[in-house]
């Protein structure tokens, strides 16, 4: 609060019922809830921000993750497939030595997955922001409805 702000509730006095009365104009009371639910607002949204901004970084970690999976397992089945197909048939028929590559290549590409489901996992929503969000709204629905009432 600035000392102006501090000034405009110095009008403000107790009544006979012991409750708060402002004298002030209720043009000037909503003005000033006006410009300070704006600059909460602005607060607020400046760390949203922030929190957002390492969410998506944690994010795109992860993303870098299964594309790597997905590129080794594009690399793997070109390179190795037709190497150890063609070894492996020296021992097996042509046919049941490329499948067997094939379920294991599968399991290298899973492994990939797994880690960067893990990774993601490890994102989180902003829930601090969004907590006191959830907490100025309510305050000043409340501050507004007693403004009301008086």
């Amino acid at each position: 609060m600035t000392a102006t702000d501090t000034r405009s509730w110095a009008s403000s006095t107790p009544g006979s019922d012991g409750r708060i009365h402002d004298t002030r104009p209720t043009k000037a009371v909503f003005s000033w809830a006006s410009n300070s639910t704006k600059r909460l607002v602005q607060q607020d949204v400046a760390m949203v921000k922030s929190e957002v901004k390492e969410s998506v970084a944690a994010g795109v970690r992860s993303g870098i993750f299964f594309s790597g999976g997905g590129l080794m397992a594009i690399l793997a089945l070109q390179a190795l497939v037709l190497a150890a197909g063609f070894a492996l048939a020296t021992v097996v028929s042509v046919g049941l030595a490329f499948a067997i590559l094939g379920v294991f290549f599968l399991f290298v590409t899973a492994a990939f997955i797994l880690i960067g489901r893990r990774k993601l996992a490890q994102v989180k929503a902003p829930t601090d922001s969004i907590s006191m969000l959830k907490d100025d709204v309510a305050t000043a629905t409340r501050a507004f409805k007693e403004g009301l009432r008086q």
